[in-house]
């Protein structure tokens, strides 16, 4: 668990340059709960074979957001954690989930003084989301890993909470994983609509047409 643990930090090197200040606003409540699909991990320790986990926040106290998580494999076995977030100073015992401050801007710091920051906002599944991207970021933590962090990490503007990442780092060898968003009860889901359905809706609804079309016509008299 140590090197995710560092991992969610994301601290860089320039650790003191381009500080800026901002009021902390926490996004998240106790009971409210994240479920993530694990799409790959490899030397990432808990999410290591993992299908899916669920986060739940236990406890908001400040800057301060306790919460639990759940890991299911794909073995059938789950784990348990604990961990929180500062989000003043961006300290963390979180795994591999991020949580940041919420309603964020395009220029800011995903925590105060820290050097890395909201690269763009956009739009998933009609929420306002807050991207950012590290393109080989070198790491340079005291009593954690150095190397260089490659990660694609999109945030949600009100709660805070990551919806989907991609992180990978390579110190000599290399932690990956990757996750997305599945289910909240921290606001509405809106699914996706598939291109599959919409053909089998419109196919539906041709044969429906056509079959009262033909009723219609076997009524006439002759």
């Amino acid at each position: 668990m140590g090197i995710l643990i560092m991992l969610t930090m994301l601290v860089l090197s320039g650790w003191l340059a381009s500080v800026q200040v901002h009021a902390i606003t926490v996004g998240v409540t106790p009971g409210n709960w994240f479920q993530y699909k694990v799409k790959s991990a490899s030397g990432a320790h808990e999410l290591d074979g993992a299908d899916n986990y669920t986060v739940t926040i236990t406890n908001v106290t400040g800057s301060n957001v306790g919460f639990r998580e759940l890991v299911k494999y794909s073995n059938q076995t789950t784990g348990n954690d604990t961990g929180y977030y500062d989000l003043a100073s961006g300290n963390n015992t979180g795994t591999a989930w991020m949580l940041f401050d919420s309603d964020l801007h395009v220029g800011e710091p995903v925590y105060p003084g820290w050097s890395i920051w909201v690269n763009q906002s956009v739009i998933i599944n009609g929420r306002q989301t807050g991207y950012t991207q590290l393109n080989n970021a070198y790491v340079n933590i005291t009593t954690g890993p150095k190397g260089y962090l490659t990660g694609d990490i999109y945030g949600d503007n009100a709660t805070g909470a990551v919806v989907n990442a991609t992180i990978s780092l390579i110190d000599g060898n290399t932690t990956s994983f990757s996750y997305y968003l599945i289910a909240t009860n921290a606001w509405t889901m809106v699914p996706e609509f598939s291109p599959i359905a919409l053909i089998v809706v419109m196919t539906t609804l041709t044969a429906t047409t056509i079959l009262i079309a033909y009723r219609r016509k076997a009524k006439l008299p002759p």
